[in-house]
């Protein structure tokens, strides 16, 4: 914020100048304390309650519960999916929490609501960033919708699966586990 060579520059402007750099700083400053306070830290709370709770995880309405309850679980797949009682940043954190624990590349999937009320499957990806994944879901899956796709796969209410594989949906919480249970037993 200096001023440029063929401007002005005083003591009085460079002061000026200069206590504008500071209140922008500051500005700044709190705003990403306030966003690791309000969003980062928080989001970092719901990752390790859904690792520390695994497959029945954090916050599942009651009628989730009880759907969750109903559904054979099997510890060998089901170790192998994150599933959250809210969408939040997740990615860096699980990646973080891996890293910690000793368990990096444990996790294929993620689960999590999503905005309509139905539950989304993402694939993790090999690295923060990347749009490789560790597992994809499956190659005939993708591109497909509603119907075609629940008949392919046998699962109801699916949604989607995009182009690439890295996310697909489901209208249920059932649903949308059988979805990632079957893509962690399909062999490309």
């Amino acid at each position: 914020m200096n001023p440029g060579w063929n401007e002005p520059s005083s003591n009085v402007v460079r002061n000026t100048l200069f206590k504008e750099a500071m209140m922008l700083t500051q500005k700044e400053f709190l705003a990403k304390v306030t966003g690791i306070y309000k969003s980062w830290l928080p989001a970092r709370a719901i990752v390790v309650n859904a690792l520390t709770k695994g497959s029945s995880s954090s916050s599942k309405s009651e009628g989730e519960e009880k759907s969750t309850k109903k559904l054979k679980i099997s510890d060998e797949i089901d170790n192998q999916l994150l599933i959250l009682s809210e969408f939040c940043p997740w990615i860096d954190h699980l990646f973080e929490i891996e890293q910690e624990n000793n368990i990096v590349g444990q996790f294929k999937y993620c689960l999590f609501p999503d905005s309509s009320g139905g539950f989304r499957v993402r694939a993790v990806p090999e690295a923060p960033g990347s749009f490789a994944s560790r597992k994809a879901l499956p190659t005939p899956w993708r591109a497909l919708r509603d119907e075609e796709l629940s008949k392919l796969t046998g699962i109801d209410g699916c949604v989607f699966v995009h182009n690439s594989g890295f996310i697909g949906g489901n209208r249920t919480f059932e649903g949308a586990l059988e979805m990632a249970r079957a893509a962690i037993r399909f062999e490309e």
